[in-house]
């Protein structure tokens, strides 16, 4: 697990510097928050780049790629999204994504206390609601969703719920 979640790392890095990346967000979520069949903390980084619509201040369509990190050994993935959002106030801002995961989690499972997720790659959504800080840090909090959408037998499904702190590159 933890050489596929280095090598992403790895990865949205190099993307950053080769790529047209503008900001990063780093977050402490709760892993499977709701249902409480995995556990532990989770540790989250994702890198989102220049949007494909409207500008800096206004609604956006725009990619991302990010990792979460179980830190229990549950269910790690990462992911590619795109994201819609924008401003909601001066200071408050509204995402909503979707996109597609992989995990290293049980695709079928006895062991009561993980997931069976049906399908090593997923359908991804999250929304987050933020607020400035200041021009170039923000805070939000961010719940996401991963599962098959019942295109295997097996579809559990997991969330995480936590907070984030975003950077402006």
């Amino acid at each position: 697990m933890r050489n596929w979640i280095a090598g992403a790392l790895i990865a949205a890095a190099t993307m950053a510097t080769t790529a047209s990346a503008t900001e990063i967000r780093l977050g402490v979520l709760a892993h499977d928050p709701l249902i409480q069949k995995e556990g532990g903390v989770d540790v989250n980084a994702e890198l989102f780049f220049n949007g494909w619509t409207g500008n800096e201040g206004e609604w956006q369509l725009r990619p991302s790629i990010g990792v979460t990190a179980n830190l229990e050994g549950d269910t790690s993935f990462a992911y590619i999204d795109l994201n819609y959002g924008g401003p909601i106030s001066d200071s408050w801002f509204l995402e909503f994504a979707v996109g597609g995961a992989i995990h290293d989690g049980e695709l079928e499972t006895a062991d009561p206390h993980r997931k069976e997720l049906g399908g090593r790659v997923l359908i991804h959504a999250a929304i987050s609601l933020g607020v400035m800080l200041t021009d170039n840090v923000s805070l939000s909090i961010y719940g996401d969703h991963m599962s098959n959408a019942g295109v295997e037998e097996r579809n559990e499904g997991l969330e995480t719920l936590g907070l984030r702190v975003g950077f402006k590159l």
